[in-house]
């Protein structure tokens, strides 16, 4: 794997801890940043198209030697990356990008358990009828999103899937939250990485550890448990509507053949008449 000379800033923390308010407080600082939701949404307007696919290939792939991922087809658009999936790579990020820097958002474990449980152990978990309904509706890449989310787990613990990882239990996954942040400590150099504590740091510790000018307006929060629940409703009304449609078609056609076949039958009664 290549290096690559151009620095950037990553997040090297899972999912639910403050990672979209991160990306929106780089944003705000000057960077343009990947997140799941580019992934899937393209907020930003780059075309990210085929992205969660090379994410599934980087992850199944990982151990092997000479992995022939290309990390910067990955980021091409972007200068900066957090969230699932890209802060999963954090060693490989930091041996492409040796002059990046790092960011670890770090929240209480067992307040992270409880948000999972809540948030992305729902949306990325296969089983839930809901979710299977994107497997086969035409949702184009959130159909993607499971395969890579299924990689990214059996990469990143002992378990074979995500639901498997999200279903070990509250003991195994904080003990896996506190290993993993003190492996990101012990890998990166100290004057790489920020530790930042969600809820209590702001724009003043980002804004010195990047070398940039702290803006005026105050650190963002965003994404809370109670907005991802929202877009969950969302999602599960969407999936109610195309499971409803075929019998809404088909009610509808048969009232209106009976309709149709009465008015024919009153039309030739009239006429006999």
């Amino acid at each position: 794997m290549a290096v690559a000379s151009e620095p950037m800033v990553f997040g090297v923390s899972p999912g639910r801890t403050g990672t979209d308010s991160l990306k929106t407080a780089l944003n705000v600082l000057g960077y343009n940043t990947l997140h799941m939701k580019e992934l899937l949404l393209d907020e930003s307007g780059i075309d990210t198209s085929g992205r969660l696919q090379l994410f599934t290939s980087w992850a199944t792939n990982y151990d092997k030697p000479n992995n022939p991922t290309n990390i910067d087809p990955i980021m091409e658009g972007f200068t900066a990356g957090v969230d699932f999936p890209i802060s999963m790579f954090y060693i490989d990020l930091l041996n492409h990008y040796p002059n990046s820097k790092f960011i670890l958002t770090h929240r209480n474990p067992k307040k992270w358990y409880n948000s999972i449980q809540s948030t992305i152990c729902l949306i990325g978990n296969q089983n839930h009828w809901y979710n299977h309904i994107l497997l086969h509706a035409p949702f184009g890449r959130f159909y993607h999103q499971f395969p890579m989310m299924d990689s990214i787990a059996a990469m990143i613990s002992d378990k074979h899937d995500w639901t498997e990882f999200c279903n070990s239990g509250e003991e195994y996954l904080t003990r896996w939250f506190r290993n993993y942040e003190e492996t990101v400590k012990k890998t990166i150099p100290p004057e790489q990485l920020l530790i930042f504590n969600v809820g209590v740091d702001g724009f003043e510790e980002l804004s010195t550890f990047l070398n940039t000018p702290p803006p005026s307006q105050p650190y963002p929060r965003v994404n809370s448990s109670a907005e991802f629940k929202r877009l969950l409703m969302v999602i599960k009304i969407g999936a109610f509507l195309i499971c409803s449609l075929p019998f809404a078609l088909i009610v509808f056609g048969i009232v209106y053949i009976r309709k149709y076949m009465y008015g024919l039958k009153e039309f030739k009664k009239k006429k006999i008449e």
